[in-house]
């Protein structure tokens, strides 16, 4: 059995820092001794300067130990402040991965959980709320309406600058050409053909006609209808959709989710689809992502503030390196 944390009851916040409780808590034997001298330096700024706001990112070049410094935090959080802590990947591969650099590497313990929900681990879930361990899941796992995760102090994000569509899957309605598939001689959803002509006597008719005709120049080309243009044909495209639910099995919980909030979203289309999504995701519209007391983006690069926030939702992301 890996050797992990091993605080007794009485001891386990006898600690000052993270860093004290990584050097404490770490047993010999793993292949790293604790986290590099910058790593180190990266949490103490946390540590004294960040600790306590809502939101906060930590920009770390790919290859240089984010996932240590976030699971370090989470760690810490979980055992001096007793937080339910949950690391959040962008896809099971890479769940699979954190787990285990943190059993066999880091000596942290930790928990996985993909899959549907009523294929968790019923034992590995008592323990999560239990506070005895943090857990791993992926995006499609937090931000939905029926979260496991509905109850959980501190969200740590990996790789955010990479989980744009996994965020906004729950706000992103899509409207496929073809019922069984993609192909000329499959049967032409009517929802599309609808609403494609309908945007066809917008300003936008020209880019329209040409996305629809086989061309290679055009077969990769996403266009979108200016808002502006949009607001005039909201009404008419959701008496369109909600007059075909049957058509939209795979997309009714994403359109339930819009429906009474076009108004904010964009449109985009193409010779295979359209998609109907906000501009921002609307992420503090759940309730487990509002009620925690920290979320904590790690990332390779940030880029724009703007397209940050964005991504995540937050208005004012206070993001801090």
């Amino acid at each position: 059995m890996e050797e992990l944390f091993n605080f007794s009851s009485h001891s386990s916040d006898d600690f000052d820092d993270p860093i004290e409780m990584y050097k404490k808590g770490y047993r010999a034997g793993k292949r790293i001794n604790g986290p590099l001298d910058y790593q180190s330096e990266i949490i103490m700024k946390y540590f004294s300067k960040h600790l306590d706001r809502r939101d906060v990112a930590i920009e770390l070049p790919t290859g240089s130990g984010k996932t240590l410094v976030g699971l370090i935090i989470g760690e810490y959080r979980r055992r001096k402040r007793g937080e339910q802590v949950v690391f959040v990947c962008t896809n099971n591969i890479l769940v699979d991965q954190v787990c285990t650099q943190a059993i066999k590497k880091y000596g942290i313990r930790v928990l996985k959980f993909t899959g549907t929900q009523s294929e968790y681990s019923t034992s590995d879930m008592h323990v999560f709320l239990r506070n005895e361990a943090i857990a791993v899941t992926n995006y499609s796992s937090v931000f939905n309406n029926n979260s496991f995760f509905s109850d959980v102090d501190t969200f740590i994000f990996d790789d955010i600058h990479g989980a744009d569509n996994y965020i906004a899957s729950p706000w992103t309605f899509t409207i496929n050409r073809f019922l069984d598939g993609e192909g000329s001689n499959e049967q032409v959803n009517v929802v599309y053909d609808q609403i494609m002509d309908l945007l066809s006597t917008t300003e936008s008719s020209p880019e329209i006609k040409k996305s629809l005709v086989d061309d290679p120049e055009v077969e990769n080309s996403v266009n979108s209808v200016s808002l502006f243009e949009l607001q005039k044909f909201w009404n008419a495209i959701s008496e369109i959709v909600e007059s075909n639910r049957d058509l939209i099995k795979d997309s009714k919980y994403a359109w339930s989710n819009i429906k009474e909030h076009l108004g904010a979203c964009n449109l985009f289309y193409d010779k295979k689809s359209i998609t109907i999504k906000p501009l921002y995701s609307p992420t503090l519209t759940l309730e487990n992502i509002r009620q925690t007391k920290q979320r904590i983006y790690l990332s390779a690069t940030f880029g724009h503030t703007e397209q940050t926030s964005r991504t995540i939702g937050v208005s004012d992301p206070r993001l801090h390196n």
